[in-house]
This record gives structure tokens, sequence and C-alpha cells, in this order.
């Protein structure tokens, strides 16, 4: 499934870590753009996804990681999970309109770069392995 170096794989993980941080700040202003900040579904899905996105993208090994820890694999399998989650959740959740028009775009798009960022992290970082 996480091929290295699979001719599909595209986008670098330079490319992805911006995405990552951008999407992540757009998931967390956008209860405020659509009007939306009651505390509702669509807020406490689009603060959630914000955040774990951001915090995946400060503790990831690749150009964007501050705390290098998460192999860039395993960030790759939670971007595609976390993809599916937003597709599903917006639907189980009852949120319809234009927040679901984003939630599905946004799920949509997370997976999409979970399979086709390439695996190669950057050589200057080490991966921690604290899992040994």
């Amino acid at each position: 499934m996480l091929a290295t170096n699979s001719p599909m794989r595209f986008i670098s993980s330079k490319f992805h870590a911006v995405v990552d941080y951008g999407s992540g700040i757009f998931l967390l202003c956008l209860p405020k753009l659509i009007g939306a900040a009651d505390g509702s579904a669509v807020s406490w899905l689009a603060f959630a996804a914000g955040i774990m996105i951001l915090l995946q993208a400060t503790l990831t090994n690749y150009e964007g990681g501050i705390v290098p820890f998460i192999p860039l694999y395993v960030h790759l399998i939670v971007d595609i999970m976390l993809g599916l989650a937003l597709v599903t959740v917006s639907w189980l959740t009852g949120i319809s309109g234009r927040p679901l028009s984003v939630f599905l775009i946004m799920g949509i798009l997370a997976f999409l770069f979970g399979l086709f960022t390439r695996l190669r992290p950057p050589a200057r970082r080490k991966v921690y392995n604290h899992f040994k």
C-alpha cells in the first residue's frame, strides 16, 4: 500500500507539510468563516480535525516537522483515515449545505494526499524510534 518509489507518489513531503499547516489553520478558522461558531457539530468537527492536523504536522519527521517523532508513513496512514473520517462523520452528524461541502472536499483531499505523497523523509532529519 505505501510503496516508497511508486510512480503514483508525486506529491513531495515539503509540499505536503505546507498543505498540512494551511489546512489545519483553515479548519480552525472555518466555523467563523461560515458563521457556525456556536458549539455545533460543525465547529467541534472543524476544531478537532484542525488541532489533529497541526499537532501531527508538528510531530512528523519531514520538512515541516518541529519535533520529528512520527515517521512519515504513519502520518500518511493517519491522513488517509482522517479523510475517511471527515467524509463519514460529516454525513453521520447531519451536517448539510456549505459545511458539508467543505468537509467532503477536505476529507477527499486528506485521503488523496495520504495516498500520493512520496515517502522519502529528508536526509538531514533522524527518525526517533521510541518504541524499541
